[in-house]
């Protein structure tokens, strides 16, 4: 029961995220007057409201007009969470692939083949809407064909029932991984943007430290720990070693409306 709770409630904030709001075409007006600013406010107001932070309209128009006002790092920030609820829009899938090839340098994400795969079926293949259809039709598919396997008195339609309610079980678990994988990735807290222009990567938590790496604005990293209430945090190096830097220069992509939209 949980799960198909869990079901529901995935398909209804898909369903949020493609809602329209009342103030694009206000917020797009002033971005075709070339106004980014007032359009960024226009849209943030959209935000304020709660039923408008899974339109992920909004936040890849927010996401155009940092791009114009020149502020990579916000720009890719906005695409991001964009991407986490609509992560099939080949328009911001398109945006976010362009601006983070103008980064001036990138870490690259360690990932194994299978990992690739998964996030390919995940994220690349059918709709949402789709794979909830599928797992409700073979979830009454299973339902019925159990049911024919214990009460038929025709031996052959027995097991041929038990056949297809086994095979439809497989599937069901199989969607509903898949639908535990999205709802991990959507609320996956760890990912970060870096919005600083450029921001040293020290072996410890204060400024004397041993300078690691240096990241650029709009490098996307995964954080792993901050000690106390200290204004460091940590995130992992490709090469496996623990770097720290200043929290004031990240942003997390989720929760989706946590950071305050401040116009530079």
């Amino acid at each position: 029961m949980k799960k198909i709770i869990f079901i529901l409630s995935f398909f209804f904030i898909y369903i949020l995220s493609i809602s329209a709001s009342p103030h694009l075409k206000k917020g797009r007006e002033a971005y075709d007057q070339k106004e980014y600013k007032k359009a960024i406010q226009i849209w943030t107001t959209d935000l304020s409201i709660e039923e408008n932070r899974y339109n992920a309209d909004i936040y890849n128009n927010i996401g155009n007009a940092y791009f114009r006002m020149g502020e990579l790092g916000e720009a890719i920030l906005f695409y991001e969470k964009a991407f986490r609820l609509e992560p099939q829009n080949k328009i911001i899938a398109h945006n976010l692939t362009f601006s983070h090839s103008l980064k001036k340098a990138y870490l690259e994400e360690n990932k194994s083949i299978p990992e690739k795969f998964l996030d390919f079926i995940c994220y690349r293949t059918l709709p949402i809407p789709f794979f909830i259809f599928l797992f409700f039709l073979f979830f009454f598919c299973f339902l019925i064909t159990t049911g024919l396997s214990f009460f038929s008195k025709k031996r052959q339609l027995k097991k041929r029932s038990f056949y297809i309610a086994v095979i439809s079980f497989v599937i069901c678990l199989f969607l509903t991984f898949i639908f535990t994988k999205m709802k991990l990735q959507f609320t996956n807290s760890s990912e970060a943007i870096i919005l600083k222009q450029q921001v040293l990567v020290k072996s410890s938590p204060n400024n004397e430290s041993t300078t690691l790496a240096t990241l650029y604005e709009g490098t996307k990293i995964k954080l792993k720990e901050q000690i106390g209430d200290t204004s460091w945090i940590a995130f992992e190096l490709p090469n496996g070693v623990l770097g720290w830097i200043p929290k004031e220069s990240i942003a997390t992509i989720f929760p989706l409306y946590s950071k305050p939209l401040l116009i530079k």
